[in-house]
């Protein structure tokens, strides 16, 4: 994923540019979950398991 690498380039001279990447990597995993939460939903309601529609809506 992008957010390791960029985590992994980051030297700790810079602390405020490696908070900065910090709250990016927060974000991005949250929207990963969430987009793989909302995917398998929508599998389950294709199979006809779920009858509910759950849409989930991300603002950056």
């Amino acid at each position: 994923m992008q957010y390791q690498r960029a985590q992994k380039s980051t030297t700790n001279n810079n602390p405020a540019r490696f908070k900065a990447l910090e709250e990016a990597n927060k974000r991005a995993r949250a929207c990963d979950f969430l987009f793989e939460f909302e995917m398998s939903l929508y599998i389950l309601e294709t199979l006809g398991i779920l009858r509910l529609r759950v849409s989930i809506r991300v603002w950056g």
